[in-house]
Formats: structure tokens, C-alpha cells, sequence
């Protein structure tokens, strides 16, 4: 592996970023800083941490009828999604999870669904 794959503070240019080179280019990170990897229910339940915080962030501010009092805090949520999406690559490595090829599988599943979507804007398959 090249000194470039491996530099992990080296600012990575956004259009060229592909899902798959970051999925790998998280958990080398992390093994390079923490040692093992950690199993995979125990990335679970940090992942499960890190949305309980995106879930805080997003429900600041709305009142218990439902009503939106104040706007998203859009900032904080860039951030505690990134800790989601950082925990889920993770996990993905750890269970052998190419997670471009199964989100695309899944897609193409979910393209032939037929879908209700609810009052909120919230779609759900039909069994």
C-alpha cells in the first residue's frame, strides 16, 4: 500500500471520493489508530449511541404537540450524521459488508415495492 492510501490527514477531493474507497479508507484509519477491531456488536451499539445524539440534535427545538419551534441546528447534525455514517462503515468492514454493492441490491429491490407514504411524507412497502 502506497504512503498516499494510508495518509489519512490528507484532505480528499469530494469528486473523486467514491462511497467504496471510503468505506475502506475509514476502518484502515481506525486500525491504524486504535489497534483491533472492535466486534461487531459492540460497533452496533456505539453506532446505536451516535444516532440517540443526531436524534437529540434533530428533535431540539420541537415542542411535544410536534410543532418546530426553532430550526435544525444544521451544523451539529452535518456532524453527529457523520459519526453515524463513520460507525456503519466500520461495522460494515468488520462483518465483510461491501456497502455500495448491498445498498444498490437493496435498492433494486426497493425500485420494484410498490410504496404508501403517510401524512408526514414518510414512505413504507407494502408487503
Amino acid at each position: 500500500m502506497t504512503s498516499e492510501l494510508i495518509n489519512f490527514r490528507k484532505p480528499s477531493d469530494p469528486a473523486n471520493l467514491t462511497l467504496t474507497a471510503f468505506q475502506y479508507r475509514v476502518p484502515e484509519w481506525q486500525k491504524a489508530t486504535f489497534g483491533n477491531q472492535a466486534k461487531p456488536e459492540d460497533i452496533a451499539d456505539k453506532m446505536h449511541e451516535e444516532f440517540e445524539e443526531l436524534l437529540d440534535v434533530i428533535h431540539e427545538g420541537v415542542e411535544y404537540d410536534g410543532t418546530r419551534v426553532e430550526e435544525v441546528n444544521y451544523a451539529e447534525a452535518a456532524e453527529e450524521m457523520a459519526d453515524v455514517f463513520i460507525m456503519l462503515l466500520q461495522l460494515a468492514d468488520s462483518l465483510n459488508v461491501d456497502l455500495a454493492r448491498a445498498a444498490e441490491a437493496k435498492m433494486t429491490i426497493n425500485m420494484g415495492r410498490t410504496w404508501n407514504v403517510n401524512s408526514k411524507g414518510i414512505a413504507q412497502h407494502q408487503e
